[in-house]
């Protein structure tokens, strides 16, 4: 397991979790629950959940709650996973606080189509597109794929920066982006709290990243000011202590 982000006080967590070969759970002697919601987008290998394979680039929601009668890895799998909370373990008949209106059970991201158009006015230099995974039916948090083309560059080489008011945290799946503080390449992982400006971006080799939204739905604040840009942005990470 590789730590991305984690909640001390909640358990919510994201995480990069390897699989090894002839890995199984021990969902075979009684289905296995959780008491926390689990997000699953694999980045290598193959994970089988209840006899559906999930390969590169699959995506899943598990509300808490979710039985899984079977999970296994035969050949090995690396997969991100974003927990609601504390992973514990319910027990095997218990159904607590299943909402099965939150279920997405398997998304191959290769076969959709990317949702083009309709984007915000400051970002129309990234000629974006983004695939939907997930949005909660009440809330409207959402987890979705955005991708951008390459030689994508703010008009005169700056622009705005953004804020929002909701938690939005993103890793990169290929590609680069750069941006206000470094250049991500794939692996590359955010964390970032409301009301923190960030931008503007362009990406020289095209990107496709995952990003969640927590809190609400998105919505861009726009600063008056402009930024300058480059393809070659200092590393200058904000990290915990």
């Amino acid at each position: 397991v590789k730590t991305l982000s984690i909640d001390k006080d909640n358990g919510d967590s994201s995480l990069v979790l390897r699989y090894p070969g002839g890995w199984a759970s021990e969902a075979s002697e009684a289905p296995e629950r959780l008491a926390a919601d689990e997000e699953i987008f694999v980045l290598d290998g193959e994970l089988e959940i209840n006899g559906t394979a999930y390969r590169k680039n699959c995506y899943a929601y598990l509300p808490a709650g979710f039985a899984r009668e079977s999970a296994t890895s035969e050949s090995g799998a690396v997969a991100l996973s974003f927990f609601s909370g504390t992973p514990s373990r319910l027990p095997p008949e218990s159904k607590e606080g299943f909402d099965e209106s939150l279920l997405v059970a398997f998304v191959d991201t290769v076969a959709q189509e990317w949702e083009v158009g309709g984007f915000d006015p400051n970002l129309r230099h990234m000629k974006a597109g983004r695939k939907s995974l997930w949005t909660h039916p009440r809330t409207k948090e959402t987890t979705f794929l955005f991708c951008t083309t390459p030689h994508c560059v703010p008009d005169g080489w700056k622009g705005p920066q953004e804020t929002h008011d909701v938690v939005e945290e993103s890793f990169v799946i290929s590609g680069e982006i750069a941006g206000h503080v470094g250049l991500r390449r794939p692996g590359a992982y955010y964390w970032r709290p409301p009301g923190i400006r960030h931008g503007p971006f362009g990406s020289l080799t095209g990107s496709v990243a995952l990003f969640r939204i927590r809190g609400g739905p998105l919505v861009n604040e726009w600063s008056e000011d402009e930024v300058q840009f480059t393809f070659s942005p200092a590393y200058t990470p904000s990290l915990p202590p």
